[in-house]
């Protein structure tokens, strides 16, 4: 914590577009509250040292947004009946946001749109801090002070990281390799962080194509050669820190010299024909004649005159 000595009040507060709704105070003069309680002549202001917790504390990723997710922070070392108000231009504190919650002071960090002339510090790995938090605090004894603060907040890997592919165009048969990107939110940073080399990357071609992935999130595929349909893909990142992300890209099929797809051989019939089932007949009645010739002499010996047969 700093103490400043002279410096303007200046009202603020976060931007319209606010990620949290919820009771945002803007900045505003403060007015001490009861009574001082002093007797020995000396300012409030001169007894007192308010501060904030400094330990970093780690935001995450909020889908679909440039803001992280929110930290609250306690303003502590204060008297009974003191206030405090912001006293800071919030496009001063880049990358981290400011507005008032309530009694607690809340903080993001934000992927800033980069102006020409003017670049904003991008988000970097570990502690993210601000020498431009000003708080103003107003005692009991109306004597006042502004208060500098100098929190540390470090983005979770899938809030730092933004990771992207360019979607592609290809022939059948042909055999791509495709490099992922950190955008870092492309536009709104000056200089894009590498990608990290510990993260854990799975791929999924949604038409099935032939894919793989390697250590650094390279991906592989082959455009089948009987196809002329693209494919959709879906890459799956997980970080060190355990957050996580995907990324979505697409290869279009020209369809140029796609091979026909081979027609299946027609099976044989086994069916019988009809030629085959007339001599099967024939062969069973001259079966059963044959048989009949063989046993009518030995039928004649057992039975003798007795046997009966018709001619």
């Amino acid at each position: 914590m700093k103490r400043i000595v002279s410096a303007s009040v200046v009202a603020a507060s976060l931007a319209a577009g606010v990620l949290v709704p919820g009771e945002v105070v803007a900045a505003t003069p403060c007015t001490a509250r009861g009574d001082s309680g002093v007797s020995d002549g000396t300012q409030m202001k001169d007894k007192y040292e308010p501060y904030i917790d400094t330990t970093p504390r780690t935001v995450y990723n909020v889908p679909g947004y440039y803001v992280s997710t929110g930290a609250l922070y306690d303003l502590k070392g204060m008297p009974k009946g003191a206030t405090w108000a912001l006293a800071t231009q919030d496009n001063l504190t880049a990358p981290i946001k400011v507005q008032r919650r309530g009694e607690q002071l809340e903080l993001f960090l934000q992927h800033n749109l980069r102006k020409e002339g003017a670049p904003h510090p991008s988000i970097q790995p570990g502690p993210n801090t601000t020498d431009k938090l000003d708080i103003r605090i107003c005692y009991p004894d109306n004597s006042t002070e502004l208060v500098q603060m100098h929190p540390k907040l470090v983005p979770g890997q899938s809030f730092l990281y933004d990771v992207t592919y360019e979607s592609q165009r290809a022939n059948p048969g042909q055999r791509l390799t495709i490099r992922p990107e950190n955008g870092n939110y492309r536009e709104f940073n000056t200089n894009p962080l590498q990608l990290p080399k510990d993260a854990s990357w799975t791929v999924r071609s949604h038409a099935s194509w032939d894919t793989s992935i390697d250590k650094q999130g390279v991906v592989t595929t082959t455009v089948p050669r009987d196809s002329r349909a693209g494919s959709e893909f879906t890459v799956a990142v997980l970080y060190a820190d355990g957050t996580s992300d995907e990324a979505r890209f697409t290869i279009a099929n020209t369809g140029k010299g796609a091979a026909a797809a081979e027609k299946p051989a027609k099976p044989a019939n086994s069916g019988s024909s009809t030629a085959q089932i007339a001599a099967l007949v024939i062969g069973l009645i001259a079966a059963i004649g044959g048989a009949v010739a063989f046993l009518l002499p030995q039928l004649a010996k057992i039975f003798g005159d007795g046997l009966n047969l018709p001619v």
